[in-house]
């Protein structure tokens, strides 16, 4: 994960890491430029503005290949959209047999319904009044599923999904 992070060009990032895992959070802690973040009974029922410095979210999932534009792509997006989740809804995938196609053509730059949660970034300010344990939630679905705010989808590069 943090070989993802630190190919990114955008340099205004912060590598935040959530484990319930006691030694790799120990571990962790150790490590320069990432903010770890242990998931135990205490920091679950916190809200998330107290836990994330930052503006806006982005989840990486380590199934996905993150091209070095990826996130400064996003940021990018936030100045020709007015929405508050800016992602991906087109982009390619490689499936089983390692065939490279893409998924949802022409979803580029347009307003959608959603995005996938791996696959954008979100305002913090929206998910501010949500405690971790409910962004956890959210991670392991992939989706946040009861909000309804401004979707945007930008372009299909800098994205692969490993199917």
């Amino acid at each position: 994960m943090k070989d993802i992070y630190l190919k990114q060009t955008y340099k205004y990032k912060k590598l935040y890491i959530l484990t319930q895992n006691k030694l790799l959070y120990d571990f962790l802690l150790k490590m320069n430029e990432i903010v770890v973040i242990y998931c135990d009974k205490n920091n679950m029922k916190k809200d998330i503005k107290s836990l994330l410095d930052t503006d806006y979210i982005g989840f990486i999932n380590t199934k996905n290949i993150y091209g070095d534009f990826y996130f400064e792509d996003l940021m990018i997006g936030r100045l020709y959209s007015n929405a508050e989740i800016i992602g991906k809804c087109s982009f390619y995938e490689i499936n089983k047999s390692g065939s490279l196609n893409l998924v949802n053509e022409n979803m580029d730059f347009r307003y959608v319904d959603n995005l996938d949660l791996d696959k954008c970034i979100i305002k913090k300010e929206i998910l501010n009044c949500n405690k971790l344990e409910e962004i956890i939630k959210y991670i392991d679905n992939n989706e946040i599923d009861d909000i309804d705010y401004t979707y945007f989808s930008i372009d299909k590069n800098n994205l692969t999904k490993i199917k």
